[in-house]
């Protein structure tokens, strides 16, 4: 079964994978980068380690999934369930993810189980576990589809953010670089996208800070090929963008920008591949600018003097992954998804 998954991985990132992903709408360089850090998630021997270590018993013979349209976000919660001894599996794709989840399917080992990308409808409907992958109103529509007997495991919405010390801040070029690969990677979609920036210290550092990591969000746009956007979403842009100019200060000549917010973080970017500054002069005090319910925070990328001590602070205010900037895309694989256990939500 590990060498059967190990062959999966390494098909999954693939040249003829990334072109699948590439045919469902997303630029090529951008698919390149995602994957580099997917790579690094999809350890298949640290997931058989981490099931090894929470030794799930009696676990369900069969698990459906239903994908979201981000490129591989299923494929972790896949492979957890087939290190824990799940027989059967099957996916639903996103209907923006086609592509990639015929190619998934069709190159996934026999010994696995059974996956399909058109699955008859009985079968996810009456699996024994659901995995939902995808926002907290599709979780709750699928509960209301399912049998009674089926479990639903909803990893729903969530927001990361940046949280930096001014006093903490070596080079802010190489910070700001790190953090808008964070924003505009998956165009913002992801679940450890970067959607507002929290500055722990001056006013003035921080309006400095905005217009460097404006420089590098749209450094970051050319080198990902996310510089096109659909006649939509140019209209929403320029709508998000103009009613932030009468607010205040924007800085940024690409697409995305970034703007110093006032009141609180309710989860929203000011725009798309943009980023909202929160000043504040504690991390007691940015903290309670953040308006989120603990099941829609995820990640925080973190650079501060005493990062022990704040990141403590911050997993304890209900967030559940510190890392360092740009390294929010890239969880390890044990990481406990959505801060749930990996292997036991597969028990009966």
């Amino acid at each position: 079964m590990r060498d059967a998954l190990k062959n999966w991985v390494e098909k999954l990132l693939s040249e003829e994978a990334r072109a699948a992903v590439v045919a469902d709408g997303w630029p090529r360089p951008m698919v390149d980068a995602g994957f580099s850090r997917h790579a690094k998630t999809w350890d298949v021997d640290a997931i058989f380690a981490e099931v090894e270590r929470e030794r799930p018993e009696a676990v369900a013979k069969q698990v459906a999934h239903i994908w979201p349209a981000l490129p591989g976000a299923g494929i972790t919660p896949v492979l957890y369930a087939a290190a824990a001894g799940v027989e059967t599996q099957v996916i639903k794709g996103s209907s923006r993810l086609q592509n990639f989840t015929r190619f998934a399917c069709a190159h996934a080992p026999c010994c696995v189980a059974q996956f399909t990308a058109n699955s008859p409808e009985n079968l996810w409907k009456e699996a024994d576990i659901l995995v939902v992958s995808g926002s907290d109103e599709t979780i709750e529509d699928v509960k209301n589809l399912v049998s009674p007997s089926t479990r639903v495991v909803g990893y729903g919405h969530r927001v990361s953010v940046v949280i930096l010390e001014e006093a903490a801040i070596l080079d802010a070029h190489d910070a700001a670089q790190k953090i808008a690969q964070d924003v505009v990677l998956w165009r913002q979609q992801g679940c450890f996208s970067v959607r507002a920036l929290f500055w722990v210290g001056s006013v003035a550092g921080a309006q400095t800070f905005a217009g460097v990591l404006a420089e590098k969000i749209a450094d970051v746009e050319k080198e990902f090929g996310a510089v096109q956007i659909d006649a939509s979403s140019a209209a929403k842009r320029a709508q998000a963008k103009g009613v932030a100019e009468l607010k205040g200060r924007v800085w940024g000549a690409g697409i995305g920008w970034t703007t110093i917010s006032s009141g609180s973080f309710r989860g929203d970017a000011p725009g798309l591949q943009s980023v909202g500054i929160y000043v504040a002069g504690t991390l007691d005090e940015a903290l309670s600018k953040v308006e989120l319910a603990s099941r829609n925070r995820q990640g925080v990328a973190l650079l501060a003097s005493d990062e022990k001590e704040w990141a403590a602070q911050i997993l304890a205010s209900g967030f559940t992954r510190v890392c360092g900037p740009g390294e929010l895309q890239t969880p390890p694989a044990d990481w406990p998804h959505d801060g749930l256990p990996n292997s036991i939500v597969y028990t009966l």
